[in-house]
């Protein structure tokens, strides 16, 4: 992106590698690549000031403070770098608050390699400062997941859950402490966001989903749900699937290994229900078969360790920035992310069902 010389402070992007090799200083941006030479002292001052930022003034002024004349050597280069884009405004006008430009510089630095001539750092931050999330549940996974969206900077999250803090789940959740055991899960969980992050609304809604009708009057304005509950084993897939779908709402599991799919209603991406009708072709007593399990659905419980769910969550939580940004799309559109204890990862791709019990009925 072509930058003229009306621009009044800009720095180099984070993104341009920058190299010392012999007589020679490379800069490198994508395929673009300029070489100064000679290198030495002074263009190490020079592009250290690149660096941190400032006016061309500026940079002639502490350039020739300790390098007389040399800045007459190095204006060439910095009018070739600001034309082939390697700088970038400092002074682009936003709607972040400075507390908010503090709190998520570096992120945004990162934003930054993805910016286009239409949106830049800013706008996509502030994508995310304006998103809401609803989390369905905030146990393992669930409160790693809310430690996620604290730290992206997703400025309205709902925490539903009507469980406890027990003693076994500090083994592998976040945001809990020993004295919380017997407090609602999304009351310690407020309490820990609201410290953390105090430029974030949280919301905590303390009741269990048995149904899609227990979820459609939480969902107003939510931009994604996040399902992080496990409990009871199938209809909770099947139940948050069913109320985004019926509220149009885009919505993403996050449960044990797997992250996916990310399922935008009335679109051509496949649900997680897809899935399973797709299991059901093959088996077609599955789900007589789970429904019969009865309060296995709801008392099963299996082995888990902290690290499952700290691993599992870093990718979702990458899918959320992804999703409610825009800067990329989610990897998990019409896919799943599957993660196993044998330190293996995959991508599976899923098709959406034409007959699937979800979204094809919808």
């Amino acid at each position: 992106m072509g930058r003229g010389s009306d621009v009044k402070r800009v720095r180099l992007r984070e993104q341009v590698n920058v190299l010392s090799k012999g007589q020679h200083f490379v800069l490198r941006l994508n395929d673009e690549m300029v070489v100064i030479t000679p290198n030495n002292d002074a263009l190490h001052h020079c592009v250290k000031h690149w660096i941190a930022g400032g006016s061309e003034d500026h940079f002639r002024q502490v350039t020739e403070e300790q390098h007389p004349t040399s800045w007459d050597t190095f204006k060439p280069h910095f009018d070739r770098l600001l034309e082939l884009g390697f700088f970038e405004d400092m002074d682009v006008e936003h709607e972040l608050t400075a507390e908010e430009v503090g709190r998520w510089t570096r992120m945004m630095d990162y934003l930054s390699r993805y910016e286009t001539e239409e949106t830049n750092r800013y706008e996509y931050m502030r994508r995310i400062r304006h998103s809401k999330v609803l989390v369905v549940g905030v146990g393992g996974m669930g409160s790693w997941m809310t430690t996620q969206l604290l730290g992206l900077g997703i400025g309205h999250i709902v925490l539903l859950d009507g469980d406890h803090v027990e003693v076994s789940n500090l083994n592998r959740t976040a945001m809990y402490k020993p004295a919380d055991a017997g407090k609602l899960k999304v009351d310690c969980a407020v309490a820990y966001a609201k410290e953390f992050s105090p430029h974030t609304k949280v919301e905590a809604i303390p009741q269990f989903v048995t149904g899609p009708e227990d979820l459609l009057p939480h969902l107003d304005g939510v931009d994604l749900v996040l399902g992080c509950a496990d409990k009871p084993v199938f209809l909770i897939t099947k139940w948050i699937s069913e109320a985004c779908t019926q509220a149009k709402v885009p919505y993403l599991f996050t449960i044990g290994g797997q992250v996916g799919p990310l399922a935008v209603p009335d679109s051509d991406q496949a649900c997680p229900l897809c899935e399973f009708t797709f299991r059901t072709d093959k088996y077609p007593n599955l789900m007589d078969t789970i429904l019969n399990q009865g309060d296995f659905l709801f008392e099963r419980t299996v082995g888990s360790v902290v690290s499952f769910p700290a691993i599992v969550s870093g990718v979702a939580g990458f899918e959320v920035m992804r999703f409610l940004s825009g800067y990329e799309k989610p990897v998990t559109v019409n896919a799943c992310w599957k993660f196993d204890t044998n330190m293996e990862f995959r991508v599976e791709p899923l098709t959406k069902h034409p007959s699937c019990i979800n979204c094809a009925t919808k």
